[in-house]
């Protein structure tokens, strides 16, 4: 007799595969309770980037195709016997599903770009023009989504010009599918109608991201006021181009904003406005040019502050120095660029709580990485870049396997250099495996290049429990 899981049991498993698609997608297949469990998560963000960059010629044309044939019948007479639009379907048969209800994640420009590109390499017959039968399917699959969509979560408006107005929100259920929207990222020159009337349907917005254009909508400025429990923004500002405008509506949300990130390349932006947000949790700055005004947020106190990340270019020393003694107490996480000595010694005297700490040490700095690991006892993960001007390998995993604190598991390694070799890395899990109280460790490396002896060496240690983990990763910040 066969064991069926419960389907609540099912979702708990499947929803560990979300950002799997290849294995949520073999789900499907097993059987109809597993099928029916997983579609509903395979479809939530059926549109994600990273799955079509990995699948840019079917799977995106048979998710459109699947679409069109869950369209009602006026829509599917409207494309295909008016305007000749033909789009092939995956099957003759009424879909399985309704794919649509599922759908929780949306992306104007990603669905329009996966028409287009369907357009262009005729996946789909039109006897209009291209710009037309574009703009009259993104309509009609919008229509769709919005009569469909019980609960929308997502919604990325960040469009091109033939994308810019679409006014979906007056489409028959968009006010029922739309007034639970938590995320939204826009341009900021956006529609002022569409964005006005986004602001008389949604107010539980948690999560905004704004891309600064030539302009700011007063529509956007209406949608941020009316925002109820505003809790991350991410503003990205570049040529020249800036956030000054919207910062009288972010006053409201002084108190319940927690999370802050920042991307610009332009000199002289303000950074004060930061100070408004007392209840800030996280804050992350990523800047080409100097970041000009932090001089205004060395004496504020965010005493909630957990994660800090600035990966680019640093504030002034004097000036970071003393927002770390403000702040450095309640950090757990803190990722920084090239900074210099004061700096780093900053984070050994002020930073006592950190359990993830991204820092370049410099070839003489070897006496600061000890300071550091030796004052924060709570380190459980570092990131490192190892070569050049950097500290060595060699050196740097001496240092840890001697000097980390108890609790320390995680190592993230990023080697460009080619100079990481077996003995050093022998040498090292060696060391390791001799600690005492012992932790497996989590090892990551983004080395160009790793030949088979560390490869053998990292397994053998893998298998006498040295090593609980191993991977490769990307570098990012």
């Amino acid at each position: 007799m066969t064991c069926q899981l419960p389907a609540d049991c099912l979702n708990e498993i499947f929803e560990y595969l979300a950002e799997d698609k290849i294995s949520l997608r073999s789900c499907l297949l097993v059987n109809r309770s597993w099928c029916e469990v997983a579609v509903r998560i395979f479809w939530r963000n059926i549109f994600s980037i990273q799955y079509y960059l990995h699948h840019r010629e079917h799977i995106p044309f048979a998710t459109l195709g699947t679409i069109i044939a869950c369209l009602p019948s006026e829509s599917k007479d409207l494309l295909y016997n008016i305007n000749g639009i033909v789009v092939p379907t995956p099957t003759l048969n009424p879909p399985i599903f309704n794919y649509l209800s599922f759908v929780k994640v949306l992306s104007i420009c990603t669905i329009g770009q996966i028409i287009e590109d369907a357009l262009k390499k005729q996946h789909i017959s039109s006897s209009q023009s291209l710009y037309f039968s574009k703009y009259l399917m993104l309509q009609e699959l919008f229509k769709g989504f919005m009569s469909q969509i019980s609960s929308l979560k997502s919604l990325d408006y960040v469009s091109r010009l033939d994308t810019q107005y679409m006014p979906f929100s007056y489409f028959p259920g968009a006010k029922d599918c739309l007034k639970d929207l938590s995320a939204f990222s826009c341009d900021s020159n956006i529609y002022p109608e569409f964005c006005f009337q986004m602001s008389q349907i949604c107010y539980n917005i948690q999560s905004l991201t704004i891309e600064f254009k030539n302009s700011v909508s007063d529509g956007l400025k209406d949608l941020i006021t009316f925002q109820v429990d505003l809790k991350y923004l991410n503003l990205k500002a570049f040529e020249d181009k800036d956030w000054r405008e919207i910062v009288p509506a972010l006053t409201k949300h002084h108190n319940n904003l927690t999370k802050l990130h920042i991307n610009t390349d332009i000199d002289s932006v303000p950074f004060s406005f930061i100070a408004l947000f007392e209840n800030l949790q996280e804050l992350f700055i990523c800047s080409d040019r100097y970041i000009s005004d932090f001089d205004k947020l060395q004496h504020v106190t965010f005493q909630n502050l957990r994660v800090l990340k600035i990966p680019n270019r640093q504030p002034k020393s004097e000036f970071f120095t003393k927002f770390l003694e403000n702040n450095g107490q309640t950090l757990v996480e803190l990722v920084l660029s090239d900074v210099n000595k004061s700096v780093k010694l900053s984070i050994s005297r002020f930073c006592p709580n950190l359990k993830n700490l991204f820092v370049l040490f410099g070839k003489d700095e070897t006496n600061l990485l000890k300071a550091i690991l030796d004052s924060c006892q709570a380190l459980e993960s570092i990131k490192m870049w190892c070569g050049h001007d950097f500290l060595n390998e060699k050196e740097f995993l001496e240092v840890i396997a001697s000097f980390s604190p108890k609790n320390f598991n995680e190592l993230k390694l990023y080697n460009d250099t080619r100079e990481l070799f077996r003995e050093d890395m022998e040498s090292f899990l060696l060391s390791w495996g001799n600690r005492i109280p012992h932790k497996p460790l989590k090892l990551f490396v983004t080395t160009l290049e790793l030949n088979e002896e560390i490869i053998t060496t990292i397994e053998k240690y893998r298998k006498l429990g040295v090593i609980r983990k191993f991977g490769f990763e990307n570098f990012d910040y």
